[in-house]
């Protein structure tokens, strides 16, 4: 089972980093995608140097507008189910914080529910 995570920033690149710096070293995340809701400011600049630094998980991706939250969560999950082919994705603001073993149960819902679309956690 493959996990991909997308992270959105709009304007607030230094908290987009310092999440991604938090999270790129998670093992039970696969992919990582930063979608930068087409920033007034250099954030998509900035944060694809942070994506380059990485081993290859983790790619940055500049919306064409600023459609709002949603679709630009729906352009880093659609490359993460087209190009990686990721089965569970995660959707997460910057400003949060957690954990491998927080990911590991949610893949293992995902895993022994094939019902749940979507979950959701504290």
């Amino acid at each position: 089972m493959r996990c991909g995570l997308v992270v959105l920033n709009y304007n607030d690149y230094p908290t987009t980093v310092r999440f991604i710096d938090a999270v790129r070293d998670n093992a039970e995340i696969d992919d990582i995608v930063i979608v930068d809701n087409h920033s007034t400011n250099e954030s998509f600049e900035v944060l694809s140097g942070a994506a380059s630094r990485d081993r290859g998980t983790i790619k940055a991706l500049r919306a064409d507008r600023n459609g709002g939250y949603s679709c630009g969560n729906n352009i880093g999950c659609r490359y993460l189910i087209d190009v990686c082919g990721d089965d569970v994705i995660f959707v997460s603001n910057p400003d949060v914080v957690f954990d491998a073993p927080f990911v590991r149960r949610f893949k293992d819902a995902f895993a022994g529910h094939g019902e749940y679309a979507a979950l959701t956690g504290l």
